[in-house]
């Protein structure tokens, strides 16, 4: 990586590489909010893994713009849910739009991550989630506590992407 900087934010425990001259690289989670209890706490353990990998997360719903943190972000990972697929077939809803956003902008670093148990299998998905993600591999984050060997995966994927994003392989 060399020519670049760590830096070490001491109020959200997140460590970030800024290569000399570019912009930080950072993982956004969407997410639907109203899911259960179960779910919301799997969205949690996944960001809280990521951030402990050293992956600096934004998550939306955390009080900032959601349209730009999908746009500046390196790679976006989206929880699938029963929730989400409801929202992602709602035109009007915001998270359908941050979805919309994230799929025609950064396809090729999109990420899905199941945290609802009951969409293990994609045969589950409807609607929109379904036509553009129902053959896409995806990370299963839907058991409690979720799987440290598919947290390890994803942010393997997720430190691949930043090295040859830095490596200008983008």
């Amino acid at each position: 990586w060399g020519n670049g900087q760590y830096s070490r934010n001491s109020s959200t425990k997140m460590i970030s590489f800024k290569a000399n001259g570019d912009r930080e690289f950072f993982c956004h989670v969407i997410h639907a909010a109203g899911n259960d209890a179960g779910v919301e706490d799997h969205v949690q353990q996944l960001v809280n893994g990521l951030q402990a990998a050293d992956i600096n997360t934004t998550i939306d719903g955390d009080g900032s713009n959601g349209f730009q943190k999908i746009t500046d972000a390196n790679m976006v990972v989206l929880c699938v849910s029963k929730q989400m697929m409801d929202e992602c077939d709602n035109d009007s809803s915001l998270v359908r739009r941050h979805y919309d956003l994230a799929y025609q902008s950064r396809q090729k670093w999109l990420v899905y991550a199941v945290v609802d148990p009951d969409l293990r299998d994609t045969r589950g998905w409807t609607g929109m989630l379904a036509l553009r993600a129902g053959s896409e591999l995806y990370f299963d984050f839907s058991k409690s506590p979720i799987s440290r060997d598919n947290l390890d995966k994803l942010a393997h994927k997720i430190k691949i992407a930043r090295s040859s994003q830095y490596m200008g392989q983008n």
